[in-house]
């Protein structure tokens, strides 16, 4: 399992959706690494793995317990 999987499975009882936990977990995961982790694009330039996150839904979708 990793990371994703494990965290989703302690929260599979709550009513948010499984897709806002995931996506909230990948952008935690980018702002912890920051700027020590990065692409070299063929010594041209390189990437970092930089990912905003906005969840939209309606309102009382739970979009509070995954952030």
């Amino acid at each position: 399992m990793n990371l994703i999987t494990e965290i989703t499975d302690l929260y599979k009882d709550v009513e948010a959706p499984t897709v806002f936990f995931e996506w909230s977990i990948m952008a935690a995961i980018s702002g912890s690494v920051g700027r020590r982790v990065w692409v070299n694009r063929r010594g041209v330039f390189l990437t970092y793995p930089n990912i905003y996150v906005m969840l939209v839904a309606r309102s009382c979708m739970k979009k509070s317990i995954p952030c």
